[in-house]
C-alpha cells in the first residue's frame, strides 16, 4: 500500500511522520528522514512508472517542432530573466565517476530504442531524445545548497552585483559567526524519477564514538547535520537581514510581513520541496518533454515505447557502486546565471561568480579514549613501516655489496 502524496510504503513512512526536523537536528535523525524519502520515491518511481509512452504516432515534422520547442523552453530565461544561487562544486573524482554512471545509465535507455548514445542530441533521427542543456557538464556538476533568489527580470550589472557581494558577504559571515566549518558527504544512490530525472543523491556523515572509545565518522552520527544546520542559519540571518528578492524590491514592507510571506523566502527552495530533511542532489540527467498548454499535459519527445525495467536495475548497480563515496564540502560557489545554461545549470557562463572557503574543520577520524596498538597487542604502523624500511635498506646494501 502506498501513501497517498508521497508514494511511498506507509510502513516506512509512519517511522518518520513523526520526526520534525530542523536546524538542530542530528545527522542521524535527517539521514533516517532523508533516507526514508528517497528509497520512497525511488520505489514509487519503480512502481507508477514502470515505462513511459513513445509517440510514434506523430508526424516527423511535428515531433521535430516539438523538440525545437522543448529546447527553447528550456533555455527561456537566457538573457531575460537570472536567478542566484549557491552550489558545492563537485571534485574531480566524484564528477569523473557520476558521468561515467550517467553514460551508462543512458546508454542502456538508448539501446532501449536501438541507437546509439550518440544519436542523444540529433533531434532530427533520435528515437529517444533530449536536449544537451538537460545534461550538465560533468566540470559543472554540483549540490544546490540555497537559492537566495529565483528567477526574475534581469537588472543593470552594475545593480545585480551590488546585491551579488551583498549576499556573499552575508553568507561568509554566516560561516564565520555561526562557526560551520568543512564536512563530508556521502552518495547514498542513484534514481531515475518518474521517467524524466536523472539524480545523485546524498546523504551527510559526522562523528560518533563506538563502545571501544574509537572516533567513527558514519551516518549515524549524534552530531548536528551539517546541511540542515547551514540551511537553517542562512534562512534566518538572509530573512533578518532583508536580503530576499521582495525586501528589495519593496523596502517599505515590515520585517514581521516579510517574514510571514512564505513566497519570499527563495533561500528554502530546496528544502521546501523535501520538508522531511530536504534531498541533497546532483542532478545529472532530464529527458525532454512536450511543453504544456492548457489542452495538453507535457508528454515525452521519444518515438518509441520504452520499458525502463533495465534502466533502474543500471540504477541499482550505480548505486551499490558509489554508495558511500565520500566528497569534503569545504567550499561554495556563489552564482548569478542568466539562463546561458538552460534552466538547470547555473555554471555556464554565469553573470557573477564567487569562490566562498570555509573553515577546514580537525581532523576527526582519530581515538579518543582508545588504547594504543602496543596495548592492544597488535604492533603499530608506524613500527611495521620503520621495520620495513630497515629491512629494505639492508637487502639493498647488501646488494650493492655483491656487485
Amino acid at each position: 500500500m502506498m501513501h497517498e502524496d508521497l508514494g511511498q510504503p506507509d510502513v516506512l513512512w509512519s517511522k518518520i511522520s513523526q520526526v520534525t526536523l530542523g536546524p538542530e537536528s542530528s545527522v542521524d535523525e535527517a539521514n533516517t528522514v532523508r533516507m526514508t524519502d528517497y528509497f520512497g520515491k525511488d520505489e514509487g518511481s519503480r512502481s507508477s512508472r514502470p515505462a513511459i509512452p513513445g509517440c510514434d504516432d506523430l508526424p516527423l515534422e511535428e515531433l521535430q517542432q516539438l523538440r525545437t520547442d522543448s529546447l527553447a523552453q528550456t533555455m527561456r530565461f537566457h538573457k531575460v530573466q537570472s536567478h542566484r544561487t549557491v552550489v558545492v562544486p563537485l571534485t574531480g573524482n566524484i564528477s569523473g565517476m557520476l558521468e561515467e554512471c550517467r553514460q551508462d545509465i543512458l546508454a542502456t535507455l538508448c539501446a532501449e530504442a536501438g541507437q546509439p548514445l550518440s544519436e542523444l542530441h540529433n533531434a532530427a533521427t533520435a528515437r529517444v531524445w533530449t536536449a544537451e542543456p538537460n545534461l550538465i557538464p560533468k566540470e559543472h556538476m554540483h549540490i544546490t545548497m540555497a537559492i537566495p533568489m529565483f528567477w526574475h527580470e534581469v537588472e543593470p550589472i552594475e545593480v545585480a552585483n551590488a546585491k551579488n557581494r551583498r549576499m556573499v558577504e552575508m553568507w561568509r559571515r554566516v560561516l564565520a559567526v555561526q562557526k560551520h566549518q568543512s564536512f563530508e558527504v556521502e552518495i547514498d544512490r542513484v534514481v531515475f524519477l518518474g521517467g524524466s530525472v536523472l539524480l545523485a543523491l546524498w546523504r551527510t556523515v559526522g562523528v560518533r564514538e563506538n563502545v571501544e572509545g574509537y572516533r567513527v565518522v558514519d551516518r549515524s552520527s549524534p552530531a548536528l547535520d551539517p546541511v540542515n544546520s547551514l540551511r537553517g542559519d542562512l534562512v534566518r540571518t538572509f530573512l533578518d537581514a532583508g536580503l530576499t528578492y521582495r525586501a528589495l524590491m519593496d523596502a517599505n514592507k515590515d520585517t514581521e510581513e516579510q517574514k510571514a510571506d512564505v513566497g519570499m523566502l527563495r533561500t528554502n527552495t530546496i528544502a521546501q520541496r523535501s520538508p522531511q530533511g530536504g534531498f541533497i542532489h546532483t542532478s545529472l540527467a532530464r529527458l525532454a518533454r512536450a511543453p504544456s498548454t492548457e489542452q495538453q499535459a507535457p508528454f515525452w519527445l521519444n518515438r518509441d515505447n520504452l520499458d525502463l525495467t533495465k534502466v533502474y536495475s543500471k540504477c541499482s548497480e550505480w548505486s551499490i557502486k558509489l554508495s558511500g563515496h565520500r566528497m569534503i564540502v569545504d567550499k561554495f560557489w556563489f552564482l548569478e546565471t542568466d539562463g546561458a545554461g538552460g534552466d538547470a545549470d547555473p555554471v555556464e557562463q554565469p553573470r557573477f561568480m564567487e569562490t566562498i572557503n570555509m573553515q577546514h574543520a580537525p581532523q576527526h577520524a582519530l581515538p579518543t579514549q582508545a588504547r594504543l596498538p602496543e596495548e592492544q597487542g597488535h604492533t603499530p604502523m608506524r613500527v611495521m613501516e620503520a621495520q620495513l624500511d630497515a629491512d629494505l635498506m639492508a637487502v639493498n646494501t647488501s646488494m650493492i655489496g655483491t656487485r
